[in-house]
């Protein structure tokens, strides 16, 4: 089989020993009771250490270890160490230049193991609630192409804040991170909705107005509940008309007279 002397290269670069980092040590610490899983974490964590990465695999399998195994974590001493390890993992793929479908996925992870910390941690949960605080301001912090990720992501930042909301989360804890979160989670989608044109302007109406407001659509405020007939000369205030655009200066139908103020 003839090679070429870059695929070569590339191979001699790319197929080296790979030590596994120092930080991961507390999560192999908290599964080496079970030497099977301890073989796979080895193999997991030096894909992980490795110079070049295969980001696609890393975040797939971060899933596993953060969703499948976070029961071992919980009542082990060094749990929260390993919990938050695992949270960088999703965030360093998101920082890394990589295809964004696999930024949404680490996003995903990353929102759906934060639900499962929350979840699931009790009688633990205050050994784990920094870690979710520190996760949310990292979140947060984000720049806006990586935070439109998790805003539009399937499980949903106010799905996760209600969760911790129902949580017991201890006194203690500065909520500001969560706060800071939503705020400009909220900002995010308005400012999205502020961009897109009124779909009602498309909507041919008829009635009172200019020339080009007129044709042969179809009047919006015809089968409205509210709608009235009123006296020729009549004013007041129109039920419908902030939302459908009728008229604003007609009143109620004689022998329908408005409620008194009591």
């Amino acid at each position: 089989m003839i090679r070429s002397k870059a695929l070569e290269i590339n191979l001699a670069r790319t197929q080296v020993e790979v030590p596994i980092d120092p930080r991961y040590a507390c999560l192999q610490e908290v599964m080496s009771r079970y030497y099977g899983l301890l073989e796979g974490l080895n193999a997991y964590l030096k894909e992980v250490s490795h110079p070049y990465k295969n980001w696609q695999y890393i975040v797939g399998g971060g899933r596993g270890y953060a969703l499948d195994y976070f029961h071992m974590f919980k009542s082990h001493p060094r749990g929260p160490d390993a919990a938050r390890v695992l949270m960088d993992v999703f965030f360093e793929a998101l920082a890394a230049q990589i295809p964004t479908a696999v930024k949404v996925d680490a996003a995903d992870n990353l929102l759906l193991f934060i639900q499962k910390i929350i979840k699931t941690s009790p009688p633990f949960f205050d050994r784990f609630a920094p870690l979710i605080n520190d996760a949310f301001d990292r979140i947060a912090n984000l720049p806006e192409a990586l935070f439109i990720l998790f805003v539009r992501s399937f499980y949903t930042l106010k799905r996760v804040a209600g969760d911790w909301s129902d949580s017991p989360v201890p006194r203690e804890t500065d909520t500001g991170a969560i706060h800071r979160m939503l705020a400009r989670a909220l900002r995010v989608n308005l400012d999205y909705w502020l961009l897109q044109p009124d779909p009602f302007a498309a909507v041919p109406r008829r009635g009172p107005g200019p020339a080009a407001d007129r044709g042969s659509g179809v009047d919006l405020c015809a089968d409205h509940p509210r709608r009235v007939a009123p006296p020729q000369g009549a004013t007041g205030n129109h039920r419908c008309a902030v939302r459908h655009g009728c008229r604003a200066d007609t009143a109620p139908p004689a022998g329908n007279p408005r409620p008194r103020a009591t």
